[in-house]
C-alpha cells in the first residue's frame, strides 16, 4: 500500500495485486500438497479428454472454470516497483502448514 501512496505521479488506473509469476491450477494444488508434506500426486490429462469427460458427466461449466485463464494483470504495480513479499507458490505451501483448526487461536 505504501508503494501506491508514495508514487511520484497521479495513478489513474486500478491496481490488481497478483504474483508476477502465473500458476496453473495444477501448480497451485502441487504447492499446497508440498506444504502438507505430500508428493504432487497429479497426472496430466489432455484438455480434449477432460472436456469430453466433464461434458458427458453434465459438468461442462466446470471445464470452462478449469480451462479458463486465472491470470491477473499486475503490471500497474510493477510500475511503482512493488514486489510481493513471497511468491504465490511459497505462500500456498506455507498456508497449508498452518494448524487445521484456525478458530482455536
Amino acid at each position: 500500500m505504501a508503494k501506491v501512496l508514495d508514487a511520484p505521479a497521479e495513478l489513474k488506473r486500478p491496481f490488481i495485486v497478483a504474483d508476477p509469476e502465473a500458476l496453473t491450477i495444477g501448480e497451485m494444488i502441487m504447492a499446497m500438497r508440498h506444504g502438507l508434506g505430500r508428493r504432487g500426486g497429479l497426472f496430466p490429462v489432455p484438455s480434449p479428454v477432460l472436456k469430453a469427460a466433464l461434458q458427458a458427466l453434465g459438468h461442462a461449466e466446470t471445464y470452462r472454470l478449469f480451462a479458463g485463464s486465472l491470470v491477473a494483470d499486475s503490471s500497474a504495480l510493477g510500475q511503482v516497483n512493488w514486489q510481493p513479499a513471497m511468491s504465490t507458490r511459497d505462500a500456498l505451501a506455507v498456508l497449508m502448514q498452518r494448524p487445521k483448526d484456525r478458530n482455536a487461536a
